[in-house]
C-alpha cells in the first residue's frame, strides 16, 4: 500500500452525546504511545482495538478523560520577570 502523505495521517477523535466512550483513531507517534501507556497502565478503561496496515491504531476510552485546554499565559508579573533574565542573558 502507498505511504500517506502527512496530510492524509490523521487523528479522529469520535463521540457522541449518549456514550461514555470515545473512540481515538490516529497515525500520530506521540498519541500512540501515550494511548499505549494509558492501556497498560488502564486495562479496564483504556481499550486497543485495532492496527490498520498503514500505522493507524484505534483506541476506545472514557470521554471524561479528553478535554480542551488553551495555552497558559503568564500573568504581568511573570513576564516582566522573563524579560529581566532575558536582559541578564544579554
Amino acid at each position: 500500500m502507498a505511504k500517506l502523505s502527512l496530510l492524509e495521517q490523521e487523528t479522529i477523535f469520535i463521540m457522541n452525546e449518549k456514550e461514555k466512550n470515545a473512540t481515538i483513531f490516529t497515525y500520530n507517534r506521540a498519541y500512540q504511545k501515550k494511548l499505549e501507556e494509558l492501556c497498560k497502565n488502564y486495562p479496564n478503561k483504556v481499550i486497543y482495538e485495532k492496527e490498520n496496515n498503514d500505522g493507524a491504531v484505534t483506541y476506545t476510552l472514557p470521554k471524561k478523560w479528553l478535554k480542551i485546554t488553551p495555552p497558559r499565559q503568564p500573568s504581568e508579573k511573570r513576564k516582566q520577570i522573563l524579560e529581566k533574565m532575558r536582559e541578564r542573558k544579554n
